[in-house]
């Protein structure tokens, strides 16, 4: 058994934002722009016979810049059958290539699903037993595997608030990976659709004043 790992690098949107000046703008809390990196139809290919599966998705954001990230998802898809990647999958915002000061910071994407009843109820049945199974079919759950479904999406779940930038010089660079896992062996080959945005900022605003996002990232 063995561990298949598959390492995509995204395709990069760079929008710059022309409203106030240059002098303007590195004296407020407005953004310098908004990077958008994204996969349309990427391939996440089959394990192979006894072996689990991983995803990695590897951001190196432009240096000498710091960042927010304002929001990500993704899209796995399997025409074969149901997707049996795991619910969660993990986010890891490294601000330098040193791996100076505080390190890491962790977080998840995550692909709720509803869990189904364990049991039907009569219908209009009042017992205890029969309001708690009407109840728990209701319940979301976020880490039980899920074995129905082809199509998974995920969303971010607590993500990072802070300024993202290399703790040790400002031209070190930082990185984001996002990291999908399956350990069914044998798993299917998925397709898949990617898409993490950030704004851009001088690094001195990030003192200086409170960071501000435009409106089209409500």
């Amino acid at each position: 058994m063995a561990l298949v790992i598959t390492t995509i690098t995204p395709a990069l949107w760079y929008q710059p934002f022309v409203g106030p000046s240059q002098l303007v703008r590195q004296q407020s809390g407005v953004a310098r722009a908004e990077l958008v990196y994204y996969i349309n139809g990427g391939s996440w290919p089959a394990s192979g016979a006894n072996n689990d599966k991983q995803l990695d998705i590897d951001i190196t954001l432009p240096k000498s810049y710091g960042y927010v990230l304002t929001d990500m998802t993704a899209l796995i898809t399997y025409d074969g059958g149901y997707v049996t990647a795991q619910n969660n999958a993990q986010v890891q915002v490294l601000p330098d290539d040193a791996a100076t000061g505080p390190g890491s910071f962790w977080t998840y994407l995550e692909a709720p699903v509803y869990n189904p009843p364990a049991a039907f109820g009569i219908f209009g049945g009042t017992g205890l037993d029969h309001l708690g199974q009407s109840v728990n079919s209701q319940m979301i759950v976020k880490d039980a595997p899920d074995a129905v479904l082809t199509k998974k999406v995920y969303n971010l779940n607590d993500k990072p608030t802070f300024l993202i930038y290399p703790w040790k010089n400002v031209q070190e660079t930082s990185s984001v990976t996002s990291s999908f896992f399956d350990n069914v062996d044998n798993s299917g080959a998925y397709t898949f659709q990617y898409q993490a945005r950030f704004l851009q900022f001088d690094v001195q605003q990030g003192y200086d004043f409170v960071l501000q996002s435009p409106v089209l990232t409500r």
